[in-house]
């Protein structure tokens, strides 16, 4: 136990070093100290680089390996550089985060966000764009108050000082364990709640079509779905240049009437799914492909 508490926290006060060396590193570095890092950790450490070649293999399997791998190593360079500017970000006033961003339908979605609902919003997006400028941006600027999900790390330290960076843009934060019931009762008193919707499910999940192959999926966005009827978008945020990022959304069209049946629930998942799918296709480079996705196979 002392050992493990010494080591969270060498793993606490070295994630402090980082967050404060990134507020005196000059935008501009951080584009070409990405890219080096990048072909650092592909070419010479190799971190998770079978896992993301698979997952592409197995994604894309019409395209040739050569493009396959530029994919790979251009989301290396997309989740390093991502990951450094929202530590920058961090050392900013909160509000600067609405100038960095732009909406691609400005007005509509504009108006959806600044506005509070009538009933609550469910907001899904996966590891794809920057989900942390996503979530804090959607924050920022509702006058809703905002949700997030989120797993609890083992290093309570670090779990704790990261929940602080996304309450700073006024998210609150709802642990995963146990969270359909307090994600449930956020709706219905008309907040917004994001989840990511590309987790591992296990032998808990229900498997559905991710790129055509059958994938474990977290239950729980599809029963509070179910349960509440809630308007349902997808949104993440791209990365279209050095901080600046394009917000998403998409309205996700979802049956109603439906009780929480599993093939019910099945049916809800995969359309979240489909719509996830469907911007990763077009941003491919923009995923997380170290990501064990489908890490749970069928029996």
């Amino acid at each position: 136990m002392v050992k493990k508490s010494r080591q969270h926290r060498i793993e606490y006060l070295a994630l402090r070093m980082v967050e404060t060396a990134f507020r005196w590193i000059p935008v501009l570095i951080l584009p070409p100290l990405a890219r080096g890092l990048a072909w650092f950790f592909f070419n010479v450490v190799g971190f998770r680089k079978k896992i993301a070649l698979k997952n592409l293999a197995m994604a894309f399997p019409e395209k040739p390996e050569k493009e396959r791998r530029q994919i790979a190593r251009d989301s290396f360079f997309h989740l390093i550089i991502v990951t450094m500017e929202y530590l920058k970000l961090l050392g900013w006033p909160p509000e600067r985060i609405e100038g960095i961003v732009s909406l691609r339908d400005s007005h509509a979605y504009r108006e959806l966000l600044t506005t509070r609902p009538e009933k609550g919003r469910m907001m899904l997006t996966g590891h794809f764009g920057s989900w942390e400028v996503a979530a804090a941006y959607a924050a920022q600027v509702s006058p809703a108050t905002t949700y997030a999900v989120q797993k609890r790390q083992k290093n309570s330290l670090v779990d704790e000082h990261v929940a602080d960076w996304r309450r700073r843009y006024g998210l609150k934060i709802i642990y995963a364990k146990g969270a359909v019931r307090r994600v449930w009762r956020a709706l219905n008193e008309r907040a917004i709640t994001g989840l990511l919707i590309d987790q591992d499910g296990g032998r808990q999940g229900v498997f559905v079509p991710f790129f055509g192959v059958p994938a474990s999926t977290m239950v729980g966005a599809a029963v509070v779905y179910l349960k509440t009827e809630v308007p349902v978008y997808f949104f993440a945020c791209i990365r279209t240049g050095t901080m600046r990022y394009e917000l998403i959304f998409d309205p996700v069209p979802l049956p109603e009437g439906l009780d929480t049946a599993t093939e019910n629930v099945a049916a809800v998942s995969e359309k979240m799914t489909a719509v996830l799918e469907k911007h990763i296709r077009e941003h491919p480079d923009q995923y997380l492909w170290i990501h064990k996705r489908w890490k749970t196979r069928p029996q």
